[in-house]
């Protein structure tokens, strides 16, 4: 009988003789499961849920070794640091994951099929090293299609640093998995709201050909803090929406943003024609020259006792004298005769 272009038993007889009565045999039969690799799959996957404990047991290990190619010496320290978690011991886990190369995620997905919480939870200590020590792309290529994998980027991405969640979400996008990086992201930005590179990843989640209209409708249900504020601005001026982020700061501007923050915002506003908007906005503003630049924003709206309100408001604000003269060079290229 011939398998794939070797000689010798099927895989299925193979698969039998894991449950034979002599050591011997039963080592034999697993060693041409083994070398028998792809295959042995199918027939390995139904030993899977033989009644005979012994036959169960090799087929777990051969499994690992057939579908996500944990085999040698790899297999070998998996099964023994399987072990270990399993008996309460803290396994080493760095080393390994330096010997898994392309297997990473091979491995992770191997400890997610089998059913106790020791093995689960082997995987979410090995996916926080392997996020933090491998490249997106790689790891992206290694847990393509695997759904168990994936969840548990997001489930493990609150208990990682900021770079690791920067990490996840590119993983996430490289992909193509949109919503769950919206999800990483998002949550990542309460932490981390001034990371410019989460704020990206984040808004490549959920532009349109992402899942935009879920975000700005999840978000829209409730008032966002700092962090959802400034990334439904970045949304709505990267995909030209500014009519659907106005009407927020018309309901209220979170506590906590930043004079970066106002400047940018503000700046939003004025140029897709909200300057009511951006009045409001900057009504909160600290600094003389974010309330000069309400100042102006009024004056073009004609609200001549409004601007001249807000000038008193500005003059307040020069507590130091770098303060004036930033006002005064700022007041020099808009032209304003009040600069000296």
């Amino acid at each position: 009988l011939v398998l794939g272009g070797q000689g010798g038993p099927p895989a299925a007889d193979w698969v039998r003789d894991l449950g034979s009565p002599k050591h011997e045999v039963r080592e034999r039969a697993e060693k041409e499961l083994l070398r028998l690799k792809g295959g042995a799959r199918d027939a390995v996957r139904k030993a899977l849920s033989s009644t005979d404990p012994e036959v169960r047991s090799r087929a777990k290990r051969i499994w690992a070794a057939v579908r996500w190619g944990i085999e040698g010496e790899l297999l070998s320290q998996f099964t023994s640091l399987l072990a270990e978690q399993r008996a309460g011991k803290a396994p080493s886990l760095n080393a390994f994951v330096d010997t898994c190369g392309g297997h990473a995620m091979g491995v992770v997905a191997a400890l997610l099929e089998e059913k106790d919480d020791a093995a689960h939870g082997l995987a979410g200590k090995l996916v926080k090293i392997m996020v933090s020590k491998r490249g997106a792309e790689d790891l992206a290529r290694q847990s393509s299609g695997e759904e168990g994998v994936l969840g548990l980027l997001v489930a493990q991405s609150p208990e990682l640093g900021q770079a690791e969640n920067r990490k996840v979400v590119e993983i996430l996008n490289l992909l193509w998995r949109h919503e769950l990086a919206a999800t990483v992201g998002l949550r990542a930005l309460q932490r981390w709201p001034n990371d410019g590179e989460l704020v990206a990843g984040t808004l490549l989640a959920v532009r349109p050909g992402g899942n935009a209209a879920e975000i700005w409708g999840w978000l829209g249900k409730r008032r966002p803090d700092r962090a959802q504020f400034l990334l439904l601005a970045h949304l709505a001026d990267a995909s030209g929406e500014a009519e659907r982020f106005a009407p927020l700061v018309e309901q209220g501007v979170p506590e906590g943003l930043k004079e970066g923050d106002f400047a940018f915002l503000a700046d939003f506003l004025v140029r897709e024609e909200f300057p009511k908007a951006a009045v409001k906005l900057l009504a909160k503003a600290e600094s003389a020259k974010l309330r000069y630049q309400r100042c102006r924003i009024l004056a073009s709206l004609g609200d001549q006792q409004g601007a001249a309100a807000e000038w008193q408001v500005v003059l307040t604000k020069l507590a130091k004298p770098g303060d004036l003269y930033s006002l005064a060079e700022q007041m020099g290229k808009d032209h304003d005769s009040r600069a000296e």
